[in-house]
C-alpha cells in the first residue's frame, strides 16, 4: 500500500488515537469488502476493522473463513450470522496480527453469548449493521478490553431514548461542551457499552446504564470520565472513576476501554477512543 493511499484511507476513516498498518480491499461482490488494521497511538494494542455487506451473506461463509458457527448463532436470522461472522473475521485476524507466530485456538461464544478468548488473552467485538472491530491482548498486559462501536443515533431516536441512558445532567455536561443531544447521547452510551464490557468479567452480571455516570468532560484534551454508582461500586469492590479518551468518527462512535494487568482495584486507566 503505497503512502498516499494509505494517508487517503486514514483521513477518510478518520480514527482519531490510530495509526493505519495495513489495508485489505476486496470485489464489491465480496461480504467483506475492506479490512484494515490499526495501532493505537497510546496504547500497546492493535484493531482490526471489517467492513461488510450484509447482501451477500451466505452461511457457506464460515466455511469459506474457517470459523465455526455455534448453535446459539445457527437458529438466529441472517442478520445476526453475518455480524457474528464478520466479528469473528476480525478477532481472527487481529490475534494474527498480534500473536503471529502463536497458535490461536478459535474464539467461542460464551453461555451468556460473551466472546470466551483463550486461556491467557483477552479481547472485544463489536459491530454495527455494516462494520465489525476486534482488539485482543495478552492478559499479562491488558486484564480486560472492552470495544464499542455505533452509528450516530439520530435526533429523534436520541429524544427517545436518552433517559434510558444518561440523566439530565450528563448531557447538560456534553452540551455544554458544544457536543450536540444526539452525538452526545451516542458517545454516552457508547463509553458506559465498553465500560460495562471491560467490567463484566469482575461482576459476572449484566448491569444497566445508571450503574455509571459522566463526571467531567475535555474537549481539548478528549478525555471524559465515568464515575461508578457507589453501592455498585462497593458491591463489586472497583475503583470509583475511570478517564477515558474519545473522538469521533465519520459514520460514528468507537470506543476502547482498557483495564490493565491487575490493575481493576489497583490504579485503573480506561482508554476511550471514539
Amino acid at each position: 500500500m503505497s503512502e498516499f493511499h494509505a494517508r487517503s484511507i486514514a483521513e477518510k476513516v478518520d480514527i482519531s488515537n490510530f495509526r493505519l498498518l495495513s489495508l485489505d480491499e476486496y470485489d464489491d461482490s465480496a461480504f467483506i469488502n475492506r479490512i484494515t488494521t490499526w495501532t493505537h497511538n497510546k496504547l500497546p494494542v492493535n484493531m482490526v476493522m471489517c467492513h461488510f455487506q450484509l447482501r451477500h451473506f451466505t452461511s457457506t461463509l464460515f466455511h469459506h473463513f474457517d470459523i465455526s458457527l455455534p448453535n446459539q448463532i445457527l437458529k438466529s436470522v441472517s442478520k445476526r450470522q453475518a455480524e457474528f461472522l464478520a466479528g469473528r473475521v476480525a478477532a481472527q485476524k487481529v490475534m494474527q496480527q498480534e500473536f503471529p507466530h502463536e497458535f490461536i485456538q478459535q474464539i467461542k461464544i460464551s453461555k451468556n453469548r460473551a466472546p470466551d478468548w483463550p486461556q491467557g488473552y483477552c479481547g472485544s467485538i463489536s459491530h454495527t449493521e455494516n462494520m465489525a472491530v476486534s482488539i485482543a491482548s495478552r492478559v499479562d498486559q491488558f486484564d480486560s478490553l472492552g470495544v464499542d462501536l455505533e452509528g450516530y443515533l439520530s435526533p429523534e431516536v436520541s429524544a427517545e431514548i436518552a433517559h434510558q441512558i444518561h440523566s439530565a445532567e450528563e448531557i447538560l455536561l456534553l452540551n455544554a461542551n458544544g457536543v450536540p443531544n444526539n452525538r452526545a447521547t451516542t458517545l454516552i452510551f457508547s463509553a458506559k457499552e465498553s465500560l460495562f464490557k471491560a467490567l463484566y468479567k469482575y461482576v459476572n452480571e449484566f448491569f444497566g446504564f445508571e450503574s455509571a455516570f459522566v463526571d467531567d468532560i475535555d474537549l481539548e484534551a478528549s478525555t471524559i470520565y465515568l464515575v461508578l454508582e457507589e453501592n455498585f461500586r462497593k458491591r463489586n469492590q472497583l475503583r470509583a472513576s475511570y478517564m477515558c479518551h474519545f473522538s469521533f468518527l465519520d459514520e460514528g462512535v468507537l470506543t476502547i476501554v482498557s483495564i490493565p494487568s491487575k490493575g481493576i482495584r489497583g490504579k485503573t486507566t480506561l482508554e476511550i477512543s471514539l
